[in-house]
């Protein structure tokens, strides 16, 4: 690997970390399943299946980003992911407490199959970047998934006054625009490392 894609390799990293950050926001459930059971009067039981579809589908997803990738390759794999989480937060951010079901179909299954489908994307096309720092590499991909967790914990929390659904909507349909801010560098990350190898790099 040439000295010049060796400094580069940093900024994607870098690149790559920022976007599982916003990724990893579904573990941000536990801080909107409070007011949507206030305004709503959905169950405990009800919200915590929600949780459950979320994580079923966010493992199916990082299934499927292996696959996708390899036969549309990871530029068109990670358009598709952000569709879908997006897609899936703003149907939550529009959400009238009619039906349960929405939740599940918006937040469970299409962003967590969404985000799935990219954190499988990201870490495979990140990692191609550091043969010989897979560990390293690996390492801060997933301390950028887990941080978001924290992001979302400090954001109740101040919050946490006049945190209403309202808000929670709000939230989502922020999420949503950064999301697809994020995920446009992953086209570029995909392109550039392809343009490397073909040089034998």
């Amino acid at each position: 690997m040439s000295k010049k894609n060796l400094n580069v390799r940093w900024l994607y990293l870098t690149a790559g970390v920022l976007a599982l950050l916003f990724a990893g926001i579904i573990y941000g459930w536990s801080i909107l399943k409070a007011p949507l059971a206030a305004d709503f009067g959905w169950t405990a039981d009800q919200l915590a299946l929600n949780f459950t579809l979320t994580m079923c589908f966010f493992c199916l997803g990082g299934m499927a980003g292996g696959l996708l990738s390899k036969r549309i390759g990871s530029r068109a794999s990670l358009i598709l992911a952000g569709a879908l989480s997006c897609l899936g937060f703003f149907l939550t951010a529009r959400l009238d407490g009619a039906s349960v079901a929405m939740l599940y179909v918006s937040y469970g299954v299409l962003a967590g199959l969404g985000i799935g489908i990219a954190y499988n994307v990201i870490i495979s096309t990140v990692n191609a970047w550091f043969p010989d720092k897979k560990g390293t590499c690996s390492g801060a991909l997933m301390m950028g998934f887990g941080a978001s967790a924290l992001v979302g914990a400090c954001f109740g929390s101040l919050t946490a006054l006049d945190f209403s659904t309202a808000l929670a909507a709000s939230t989502l349909a922020a999420l949503a625009g950064w999301l697809i801010l994020a995920w446009l560098c992953g086209p570029l990350l995909r392109k550039s490392c392809g343009k490397s190898r073909r040089h034998g790099v």
